[in-house]
């Protein structure tokens, strides 16, 4: 159970510290996030690298000199609230605050940004992550994409030193381009609409896990539990967990 942005349905936007608590406290055993890059070149949380485009809002002196996070110093950065019905400032998350949240729980974490010289800066913040905790980190990180040319750039340069599952995540089947990144990849991460019974044994046949995203509706965790997927990522966790009978 991959809780999508934390407890996004509850709690949302999300990809926030009050919506990945929230998630833990249903037991969630990976927490799903987005990561963005700062102009000073930290790794934080969020879907979006606009903040116009989601609830987050300024609450600094003045007005905010930018509202794209790359952009954005990590000060800057400090002074987004994304949850104003809170106490305090709720700014996006650095990745250590969430990774500091569990011993135990997993993570997959998506590269929003494309390109092999954005997985070069996200790569080593991870790196370094796992190495300020003693190698906590590797052996419970995911790391997701849409942008298969840069999960297997993280592969071929990364891979003997950091050991961690590269998912593929699909908006509509790619079977040729599957094939030829299962010989990399651990898992296929499909729109649920794709992610048909055929579907979820072919990538199977190919020693792929399945993980499809984001299911909702109880029906269609039901339907993807029967027919075999490894996991689900949901906005809303306390369903599954209902659907799963925990």
């Amino acid at each position: 159970m991959h809780g999508h942005r934390g407890d996004r349905g509850s709690v949302p936007p999300g990809n926030t510290l009050p919506s990945f608590g929230s998630a833990l406290g249903y037991g969630v055993d990976v927490l799903e996030g987005d990561l963005q890059i700062t102009d000073d070149g930290s790794v934080v949380f969020g879907h979006d690298n606009d903040l116009r485009t989601t609830p987050c809002a300024w609450a600094g002196r003045g007005p905010s000199s930018s509202a794209l996070v790359s952009n954005m110093t990590d000060a800057e950065l400090a002074q987004w609230d994304c949850h104003p019905e809170l106490d305090g400032v709720q700014a996006p998350p650095h990745l250590h605050e969430v990774v500091g949240l569990s011993k135990t729980v997993g993570f997959n974490l998506e590269l929003k940004r494309w390109g092999t010289e954005a997985a070069d800066m996200y790569l080593p913040a991870l790196i370094a992550e796992d190495e300020a905790c003693g190698g906590c980190l590797a052996p419970r990180l995911i790391v997701q994409s849409f942008d298969w040319i840069g999960l297997e750039h993280v592969h071929d340069n990364y891979a003997a030193a950091f050991e961690i599952r590269l998912s593929l995540l699909a908006q509509a089947p790619r079977p040729d381009e599957l094939e030829a990144a299962a010989r990399w990849a651990q898992i296929w991460s499909p729109n649920q609409d794709i992610a048909t019974a055929t579907a979820i044994a072919d990538a199977h046949a190919l020693g792929l896990a399945v993980a499809p995203w984001t299911v909702n509706d109880e029906a269609q965790m039901q339907r993807l539990i029967d027919a075999g997927v490894d996991a689900i990522i949901t906005d809303t966790p306390d369903v599954l967990l209902r659907v799963l009978g925990r």
